[in-house]
């Protein structure tokens, strides 16, 4: 009979140090009707998910465009240094042109992407749906 209450505490306490650890309450997240469940995850609602959809892709083509003048600014230099055209200005600063690519792609991720859901007051809707399809 002891070894039945360890058995049973152990479980009790492997749930705490899950629930503690994840910050998952399963009464919650697994049903809808729960008081706290519309403060805490939501579920997809269509018309909310048109506008991330068209935030998204602006913030897509955002990125493509980033990555073409990245691109096509390489094109250029490659043939004006293969002519000797600024060889040595081109030389030196080869690697300078990261800075701006990573900068301009942290930018409009992680920045102008959440201001934009901010905008519309999508952002919360986001977090709670990546949330719910997370847990």
């Amino acid at each position: 009979m002891a070894k039945l209450k360890q058995i049973l505490k152990d479980k009790q306490q492997a749930k705490e140090n899950f629930r503690a650890r994840y910050n998952i309450d399963f009464d919650i997240l697994l049903d809808p009707m729960h008081p706290d469940f519309d403060n805490t995850y939501c579920v997809e609602d269509p018309a909310k998910e048109e506008v991330v959809v068209a935030i998204k892709n602006k913030m897509g083509s955002r990125n493509l465009t980033i990555f073409a003048a990245f691109f096509c600014y390489h094109i250029a230099k490659f043939g004006l240094w293969r002519y000797g055209y600024f060889a040595t200005f081109f030389y030196r600063t080869r690697f300078l042109s990261l800075i701006p690519l990573f900068w301009g792609l942290w930018y409009s991720s992680l920045k102008r992407y959440p201001q934009d859901l901010k905008s519309v007051d999508l952002f919360d809707y986001v977090q709670r749906k990546v949330r719910f399809e997370k847990d």
